[in-house]
């Protein structure tokens, strides 16, 4: 029996659903799970019909081979939802989306009895009308099952009147206060809680219980409006000092308090009810799903700070996991029982044919070196170990947000200034931490966790071993972990296991293979496209190793060719040969006087956004000229007006690993969020403050630089 579960792309009043995708089980086996925005490349994306056409053709079934169709809605009641006639013939039938969550989970997790907490911004009305604002009906935002065999019941709700603000809305509203504005950047919110001080606010609640442990919260649901939610908050606790972020503005101690206040809220108030549940069942088992099941902070909490004995998260938690309750849903119709195995398997995408011709045939031929690797692994192990970052894409993709060593970036998690490396390659704030994975049988050796497979929890790391990898530690000394065993993914266990022969540390840092703002890379093609466009050398690609060709300048300084304007990368060599960059410029910029540069002047505050990974680059320019270096290494100093060095004092000294060259009005956002700045026109703004007037047809010099 084939079976499809897919989510529908909007509600019958036009309302846009998200995180779209297609799961497909056939005779009881998931056999493929995949998101919309995998396909067609947009973050996400809603609906189904690329993911749709695409595990068709990977899984060689046509329209006719579909036994049944399971679909489901959110912020509608799916009783009144479009019914789903896309496919002609075939059978449809809808699940409810807190039902369709719980499922996803249970039925994945290895227990035969469960509670289950489904919670997230919002599902289904639960109100007999419809109306453009779901928020003012009843409806799903905290929804409690029990889970007994292959029965799940709903065992009651939280939030479920008009206008209450339940964990999902409210963690979104501040989210949006704190200047990101989506609930896809929670994450950031969650991370940016480890550096502020929720002691301000112990006084203050969030959320707070009845006396039969009915969850409710001080805040009123406006789902449109989420910053008017913090702001009424505010006012009424007398906070009037911490003002809204705005996108890109500068995030300020107060943000970082209530970012700390919001998490800590959470955090304990999903821990008491999970107690009261068991208190009241019996049952130790706890199954999390929903996009609330995304705070891994949270999930770390329960595993030690609960009566739970079991907690299982699996890794499509949010509405990418529709897909796969609904078919499960769909099964169970039809079928007495749900196999469940010890492990679920997150490797669902398509195969992949990864041979040298193809790639040639996707790329232009004189951009990449391409060697066939008899150890991979061993290769890349070395690469690692070396310092160099490697994009990884092996067989089937995984299913959820989560790299979990088959589209991943890997680097070396001893290596601090990897963090700040990793992201500026991938657009993101200096803040975020990064997860490493690490091999099961040593996970407790450096943190005090569990088995934790998909990444869902954070954990502590131990004292003894903090050291050895602080590219992988968090502000708090929380790590995100994904334990490996060999039975799990082999390919990537041989992996880190080589590493771990070759340096004696059983772990390597790993974040999903995409670039800023898009999805992971799910074909050959698209790894291919990102792997050109990000800044890393090395791509292992099956048993293939892809190498970017680099035409060497001399043995000093290398051109990146696939640069629109001139750039060179001195993170090879330790030496910079002030000649040959000398002469490499007079070939490039024939007339224009050349100026070098012995150190640097910065404001105190740019000094200190350096030291912290907030700015990856400083921008300099000299009249009618270029700035250029003459050393790889040079002091810092701190300046009041860059007229002179106002402090003899150095405040360290920064490495040079790239040097560019652009001009005025060639500057883009890019370039202003690696310097510090959220717009290009604020950075543009602060130089024309330091150097005066600037004419757009000027050239500026970039400098990467780390603190050393």
């Amino acid at each position: 029996m084939i079976i499809v579960g897919l989510n529908l792309p909007s509600t019958k009043l036009g309302k846009p659903l998200y995180d779209g995708g297609v799961c497909v089980v056939i005779d009881g086996e998931v056999r493929m799970a995949i998101a919309e925005e995998r396909i067609n490349r947009k973050k996400r994306a809603g609906g189904y019909e690329e993911s749709l056409s695409y595990a068709m053709k990977k899984l060689n079934l046509t329209e006719k081979d579909i036994d049944l169709l399971i679909y489901s809605s959110c912020c509608e009641n799916i009783v009144n939802s479009l019914h789903f006639d896309s496919l002609g013939e075939v059978r449809t039938d809808a699940c409810n989306h807190h039902l369709s969550h719980a499922l996803s989970v249970y039925q994945t997790s290895c227990f035969n009895e469960a509670l289950i907490l489904v919670m997230d911004a919002g599902g289904e009305v639960i109100d007999d009308q419809d109306g453009p604002e779901w928020w003012r009906l009843d409806r799903e935002q905290q929804s409690y099952f029990i889970a007994e065999d292959d029965n799940v019941l709903l065992h009651g709700r939280d939030f479920e009147e008009p206008e209450t603000a339940g964990i999902g809305e409210i963690y979104r509203a501040f989210t949006y206060y704190l200047g990101w504005q989506s609930s896809r950047y929670a994450n950031r919110t969650m991370a940016l809680s480890a550096y502020g001080n929720w002691e301000r606010f112990k006084d203050k609640e969030i959320y707070y219980f009845d006396e039969r442990c009915q969850m409710l919260s001080h805040m009123k649901n406006n789902p449109a409006n989420p910053i008017i939610m913090v702001k009424e908050l505010l006012r009424k606790y007398e906070v009037a000092d911490i003002l809204e972020r705005k996108p890109k503005g500068e995030i300020l101690q107060g943000h970082k308090d209530l970012a700390a206040w919001i998490q800590r809220e959470t955090e304990n108030a999903i821990c008491k009810k999970v107690n009261y549940l068991i208190d009241e069942t019996g049952i130790t088992n706890v199954c999390l799903s929903g996009g609330v099941a995304y705070n891994c902070s949270a999930i770390g909490k329960l595993h030690f700070h609960t009566k739970a004995k079991n907690v299982y998260v699996h890794p499509a938690s949010g509405d990418h996991g529709q897909c796969l309750g609904n078919a499960i849903h769909g099964y169970l119709m039809n079928q007495r029982s749900w196999k469940r195995n010890t492990i679920f398997n997150p490797y669902l995408g398509g195969d992949e044919e990864i041979t040298k011709d193809r790639i040639e045939q996707l790329t232009f031929r004189d951009r990449f070196l391409i060697h066939e690797a008899s150890d991979i692994t061993g290769v890349v192990a070395k690469l690692i170990e070396n310092r160099e970052i490697v994009a990884w894409f092996q067989g089937k993709s995984e299913y959820g947000p989560r790299a979990l060593g088959n589209r991943s970036i890997l680097a070396d998690p001893r290596d601090l200034s990897n963090k700040q490396k990793m992201n500026r390659l991938k657009g993101r704030e200096g803040f975020m931490p990064f997860a490493p994975s690490v091999l099961a049988e040593f996970a407790n050796d450096y943190f005090q966790c569990v088995e934790s497979p998909y990444m869902a929890a954070a954990f502590k790391v131990k004292a003894n071993n903090k050291d050895k990898i602080l590219s992988v530690l968090h502000h708090d000394d929380t790590s995100r972990i994904q334990t490996v065993r060999k039975e799990f993914n082999p390919l990537f266990y041989e992996l880190i296991y080589k590493f771990f022969c070759r340096t004696g540390i059983p772990l390597i840092l790993n974040t999903s293979f995409n670039g800023p703002g898009e999805p992971i890379v799910e074909t050959l093609d698209d790894a291919l496209k990102t792997f050109i466009r990000l800044d890393i050398k090395y791509l292992a690609a099956g048993s293939l190793m892809i190498e970017k060709r680099i035409d060497k300048i001399n043995e000093d300084i290398l051109m990146n060719l696939s640069s629109p304007f001139f750039q060179v990368d001195f993170s090879k060599s330790d030496i910079l040969d002030e000649m040959a960059l000398k002469e490499l410029l007079k070939v490039n910029f024939p007339d224009i006087q050349l100026f070098h540069r012995q150190k640097f002047l910065l404001y105190e505050e740019f000094i200190e956004w350096v030291r912290r990974g907030y700015k990856a680059t400083t921008v300099r320019y000299r009249k009618d000229g270029i700035d250029y270096p003459v050393n790889k290494i040079m002091p810092l100093f701190p300046t009041r007006d860059f007229s002179s060095n106002s402090s003899p004092k150095e405040a360290g000294k920064v490495k040079i690993s790239k040097f560019s060259v652009k001009k005025f009005r060639d500057l883009d956002d890019f370039d202003a969020q690696r310097d510090g700045f959220g717009r290009v026109e604020e950075l543009k703004g602060v130089l024309s403050q330091i150097y005066g007037k600037i004419q757009v047809d000027e050239y500026v010099s970039i400098y990467n630089i780390d603190f050393i």
